[in-house]
């Protein structure tokens, strides 16, 4: 599902949007970053946070996967309000991404990932942010995209409560952005696949709840 348009701001054209992000990244890395279309499996403490820095950054289509909806428990950590408890994670995070840049793309599928879905809800994803929770979770989307789609990079953290975690995941995506569009990538996986992994521990100073 696409999620409906929304409206920036009168005093806010899409070319004002974009040659300001344009005078920070430069122009040729701007452009590939708004011709990237990049996945998040799980929309909890990273995939909502990934999404939020990537539409800042203006990637120009987010694939959003979730089946959950807006806990209460969620808002500490969480990119969602106390007015979205409720709502569809999916739909949620889209009226947030909405409100930073009304010009990312987004399509939406409010379902829970299993390895018969997985191809067809990641397709036209050359990228792909794993950030489930749970083990069985992870390993069944890593291996189902590995299997089916052996051209995908994946980008997989796991300690998922610290802070810095999150700042290097987004890092590795953004970084997967510009290296595909240079088609420089150097093949991690003995299928060809690229996988990014990145392994996080819950330091106390660094966590934030789980």
């Amino acid at each position: 599902m696409r999620a409906p348009a929304a409206h920036a701001s009168p005093a806010l054209s899409r070319e004002a949007y974009f040659a300001t992000l344009a005078k920070r990244h430069g122009v040729e890395n701007q452009q590939k970053l708004a011709r990237a279309r990049v996945g998040i499996a799980g929309l909890g403490g990273l995939g909502s946070a990934a999404a939020c820095h990537l539409a800042r950054l203006g990637v120009g289509t987010l694939v959003l996967v979730d089946f959950d909806v807006v806990d209460v428990s969620n808002l500490h950590r969480q990119q969602y309000t106390c007015a979205q408890v409720g709502m569809k994670k999916t739909e949620a995070l889209a009226e947030t991404l909405r409100a930073i840049n009304p010009f990312v793309e987004l399509e939406l599928h409010s379902v829970k990932v299993t390895a018969e879905n997985a191809p067809t809800l990641f397709a036209g994803c050359p990228i792909v942010c794993e950030a489930f929770d749970e083990p069985n979770q992870k390993a069944l989307l890593v291996e189902t995209l590995l299997a089916t789609r052996p051209d995908t990079t994946i980008v997989s953290g796991s300690g998922m409560a610290v802070k810095f975690i999150v700042f290097q995941v987004v890092l590795l995506l953004t970084g997967a952005v510009m290296w595909i569009s240079h088609g420089a990538f150097v093949d991690a996986h003995t299928q060809g696949s690229k996988w990014f992994i990145l392994m996080g521990y819950v330091v106390n100073f660094f966590s934030v709840g789980t």
